[in-house]
């Protein structure tokens, strides 16, 4: 981890920063870890078209390295090219089904709504790092997609649990609370705090309230 760089990009001197990691390619060419610092940084900031050109240039140099491809599967997933982002996480998750690859294909899932495979992938991230909140919240937003409410936000609320700062927890209980008894007590604790994300939530609010709607007008 190039220490400059890592400073300059936490203080929002992000062209800086990438910069000095380009630099540090030029003079040390033999480094992959400016490669992998690079790479996320420029995906980061959505210039996910010269991540990929760096990506494959280090591929192309170190091999197919494992740490390569993860952020070559990131940068595809980031430019919503789900299916090659796929093809890199399967081949990951083949090698080792760890925490992070599980996640990834979770959230691939999720995007191009297969939910039951998005639920399954990320239940078993959950059971490879029970502590993190992350892959809780895509099984909740998965298991609300798939109408099971009640599972959906049981998990919503270990996510919340574990992270209390996370305002899409705190508003996937909000909703299922919302939709089901009217209770309005989490979404207005969304609003207090952050009206800015509150409001840019209504659209998933009507979609998930006529998702409903329907359910209950097929049985």
């Amino acid at each position: 981890m190039n220490k400059q760089a890592e400073k300059l990009f936490n203080q929002d001197e992000k062209q800086k920063a990438v910069h000095v990691l380009v630099q540090a390619i030029n003079n040390e060419p033999e480094q992959i870890e400016n490669y992998l610092q690079l790479s996320t940084y420029l995906t980061q900031l959505q210039d996910v078209e010269q991540a990929e050109v760096l990506l494959q240039k280090a591929i192309g140099k170190f091999g197919a390295q494992t740490e390569l491809l993860y952020n070559l599967g990131v940068v595809y997933y980031e430019a919503g090219r789900y299916d090659l982002a796929q093809t890199e996480f399967d081949k990951l998750n083949q090698q080792d089904a760890n925490f992070d690859n599980n996640l990834m294909l979770a959230r691939i899932f999720f995007k191009t709504k297969q939910y039951a495979k998005s639920a399954a992938f990320a239940l078993t991230a959950t059971e490879k790092a029970p502590q993190n909140s992350a892959a809780y919240l895509v099984l909740a937003d998965s298991l609300l997609s798939l109408g099971q409410l009640a599972q959906a936000k049981t998990f919503y609320q270990k996510a919340y649990q574990l992270k209390p700062t996370d305002l899409d927890a705190l508003f996937g209980i909000g909703l299922i609370d919302f939709v089901r008894d009217h209770d309005q007590t989490k979404l207005l604790a969304v609003k207090a705090k952050d009206a800015q994300y509150y409001a840019s939530k209504q659209t998933q609010l009507v979609a998930i309230e006529k998702m409903i709607r329907d359910q209950k007008d097929k049985r």
